[in-house]
């Protein structure tokens, strides 16, 4: 669904998924644009709402900001129900990079 957001608003199309080395460990971000060195993670409720999850994502996101990459978050429920908003804020993310 944000892919279809990104089109729909013009945003650029992020890499998804892919192999990222970062610190001697391969990540996959879910979506991330190389050039501005940023990473929009989509957090559900369903894979990120427990205390082993919880602690997971903190220290990925501490692995890739110590590598250089700016990590952002959004719900599944801003992809369904604020799409706009949330491109606006990927758009000046990105414009910061």
């Amino acid at each position: 669904m944000f892919l279809h957001v990104c089109l729909q608003v013009g945003l650029p199309q992020p890499e998804v998924n892919v192999s990222l080395k970062v610190r001697g460990r391969t990540l996959k971000p879910d979506f991330l644009w190389r050039e501005q060195r940023l990473i929009l993670e989509a957090d559900s409720r369903q894979f990120h709402d427990t205390d082993i999850a919880f602690v997971d994502d903190r220290r990925r996101e501490q692995r890739l900001q110590v590598a250089g990459w700016r990590v952002s978050h959004c719900t599944w429920e801003q992809v369904e129900f604020e799409p706009q908003a949330l491109a606006e804020t990927v758009r000046q993310l990105l414009s910061q990079g």
